[in-house]
């Protein structure tokens, strides 16, 4: 899927929301469940929970997410995407003390390969933070980011690896999120860091101190052996 950029003033708006957010984490107030949703068919929802003694009157907010996997994220408001393939509902309500609401998600269209997006909640206690270019009003307890899984119709895994002059690229070439877990180098007979790749991102495994390289884990809980000799190509 195409990738969209934020503009400018966007931009600098999604950075003073991060720094926000991670700053009065411990203020939290809202609680969102689940922490991740995966979608698998045209309805699914989050649970919000007001967990203080006061109403709270919350705003949602649904991003698209450009570069899932990396650290500092990028995110473009769904609004800004001219034909989006999911929705969220309601993007206000009020809460009394202890009281749930429910934000659903709607598929407006199935996704070819796995998509992913940020919910944000949002409190109505917030602050003005002023700058050159825009008057942001933030919230100043919480703005709760869930994670969202669009998923295909019809998944399918797959990955393939290239062996190069100085280690080992493996690349997801299927339509959802690939894990490999457990992997060992059997020449060092070492654990390396388990991996997460999206559709079409390619991860490098460096071995430029190893004359052959053979590897052996886990692939989404299904095994996996790969041997590259002699650093040739395959």
């Amino acid at each position: 899927m195409k990738m969209f950029k934020l503009t400018a003033l966007k931009y600098q708006y999604q950075r003073l929301f991060f720094l926000m957010t991670f700053s009065i984490n411990s203020a939290a107030v809202i609680e969102l469940q689940p922490h991740i949703l995966e979608i698998k068919n045209e309805e699914n929802f989050f649970e919000v929970i007001n967990k203080s003694p006061h109403v709270e009157y919350v705003l949602v907010e649904l991003y698209y997410l450009n570069n899932p996997g990396v650290l500092e994220e990028s995110l473009t408001p769904i609004g800004l995407i001219n034909s989006p393939l999911l929705y969220a509902a309601p993007l206000k309500f009020t809460l009394g003390p202890q009281q749930v609401g429910k934000i659903y998600l709607k598929t407006l269209k199935t996704p070819e390969k796995e998509q992913l997006y940020r919910l944000a909640v949002i409190p109505k206690t917030s602050m003005k933070l002023r700058s050159s270019e825009m008057n942001a009003v933030l919230s100043v307890k919480l703005s709760y980011m869930g994670l969202i899984r669009h998923l295909p119709k019809k998944m399918k895994p797959d990955w393939k690896h290239r062996c190069t002059t100085n280690g080992v690229e493996l690349k997801n070439t299927g339509n959802i999120r690939l894990s490999w877990t457990d992997i060992q180098n059997g020449n060092q007979k070492v654990r390396l860091n388990n991996i997460h790749l999206y559709p079409d991102q390619i991860h490098f495994i460096s071995a430029s101190d190893q004359k052959n390289i053979s590897l052996k884990g886990k692939v989404n809980h299904e095994n996996f052996y790969l041997f590259c000799k002699n650093k040739d190509s395959l």
